[in-house]
């Protein structure tokens, strides 16, 4: 949503009634990043935001902009609905968080209809509902897939691990793409 966000600033002839609302939401990053500011002052920047008035006029934007133009209609509609399922199952993946992989999936079968992809079409649901059945057919399985076990863990930073097939392939092509491999050539 950042390009919608950037998108209607630049739209806008007066943003200056946005500073205190970036200000605190600059405030509130660096606070949560740095681990310095306390549950408190989070909740309190957190409640000092005013985001009702910068939604209300990004959303009008939004609208007047879709019924303009087809082109940013198609990135909305993306954005808003496309993002989201990839973002979540990279998420997934790289945390090694089962349910939101799960949720992801489910949320990608309607796109795979609506963007017309057969193969997708075909196979997703009935990969999914193998992953729902999981708990009864291999409740071992399962348990090790809810610990986050599905994916490779590279080191234990958090945000590390990669699929399996994803980590496979990295190491099959490892050799190929050293220096005696085929980037020498």
């Amino acid at each position: 949503s950042q390009l919608k966000i950037d998108s209607f600033l630049v739209h806008v002839e007066d943003n200056s009634k946005y500073d205190d609302l970036f200000r605190n939401i600059a405030t509130y990053k660096d606070l949560v990043s740095s681990n310095e500011g306390s549950k408190d002052d989070i909740r309190q920047i957190w409640g000092e935001f005013r985001i009702e008035t910068f939604q209300n006029d990004l959303n009008k934007f939004v609208k007047e902009s879709s019924s303009k133009s087809m082109p940013f209609q198609y990135w909305s509609q993306f954005l808003d609905q496309v993002v989201p399922v990839l973002r979540d199952l990279t998420l997934s993946f790289r945390e090694g968080e089962w349910l939101l992989q799960l949720s992801a999936i489910r949320r990608a079968i309607p796109l795979f209809f609506s963007f017309d992809r057969t193969s997708c079409c075909r196979w997703t649901p009935l990969y999914f509902d193998d992953c729902i059945k999981l708990e009864n057919t291999f409740p071992s399985l399962y348990e090790n897939f809810m610990s986050g076990n599905f994916n490779v863990r590279q080191t234990q930073r958090k945000c590390s691990a990669v699929p399996m097939d994803q980590r496979l392939e990295k190491e099959y092509n490892k050799v190929d793409k050293g220096k005696e491999g085929i980037i020498g050539f």
